[in-house]
């Protein structure tokens, strides 16, 4: 038919299409053809690369939010560093001993004295005697004080004296006043002690015995305590301390 049909261009247009439209019906419609537009190779570029552009900011743009909102790290601990120890001694060895040693000092303290005392006072006792002993024989005379010549009061100035003891002149009225240590009883003398007598004094040297300046021998010379006199004319005794 077609080529039947071939020298008239319009019916054979027509021809055509009604072929067909017939063919249609008899075999069901056929969807036309839709013409595909060809897109060219650099407008497909541009998209693919547009594409990865996003994807990386994105990328880009959540890790900087992370890093802006995460927790902040814990900072590394730091070693103790005690300052006070750079500018000050240690507390154990100079502002703070500990409280044993000083209790112990302080209960020693006692002993430790009292040794002391007792050490001194011999020293100074022994030279007191001996300083009395080496004027043995010398002559009373009332109101002297030596070196050659003495009354009892006197006496007993000059060797305290010269044997380190620093004490004014005092008669026996005022050996009742001084300001030493009293000693009642006879029975508690120690040698070094000045015996006071109502009218008299003298040093007592130990074995119940005093040297003095007696008025009664006019010398210097060694009694003994143990006679009815003494104990009747006794007063106190003063320990020099």
């Amino acid at each position: 038919m077609d080529r039947f049909l071939a020298g008239d261009s319009a019916v054979n247009s027509a021809v055509i299409r009604k072929a067909r439209e017939q063919r249609a019906l008899l075999y069901g419609a056929q969807p036309a053809a839709v013409p595909v537009k060809r897109k060219s190779f650099f407008r497909m570029s541009g998209f693919v690369l547009a594409a990865a552009f996003g994807v990386t900011a994105g990328i880009l743009i959540n890790l900087g939010v992370r890093g802006l909102t995460a927790a902040p790290q814990p900072e590394p601990p730091q070693p103790d560093v005690n300052l006070s120890a750079a500018f000050y001694l240690p507390t154990k060895q100079v502002t703070q001993p500990t409280q044993e040693p000083v209790i112990e000092v302080v209960e020693e303290a006692p002993a430790v004295l009292k040794a002391v005392y007792a050490e001194t006072r011999t020293l100074n006792v022994d030279r007191l005697i001996r300083t009395a002993r080496q004027q043995m024989g010398k002559r009373y005379v009332w109101g002297a004080k030596g070196p050659n010549r003495f009354d009892c009061s006197g006496f007993v100035y000059y060797c305290l004296n010269q044997s380190g003891y620093n004490i004014k002149y005092m008669t026996s009225a005022g050996w009742r006043r001084a300001g030493y240590t009293p000693v009642k009883s006879m029975g508690d003398l120690q040698p070094g002690d000045v015996c006071v007598f109502k009218e008299h004094v003298g040093i007592y040297i130990g074995g119940g015995e005093m040297i003095h300046a007696s008025s009664a021998a006019g010398r210097v010379l060694i009694s003994s305590l143990n006679t009815s006199y003494r104990h009747r004319n006794w007063v106190t005794g003063m320990r020099l301390t």
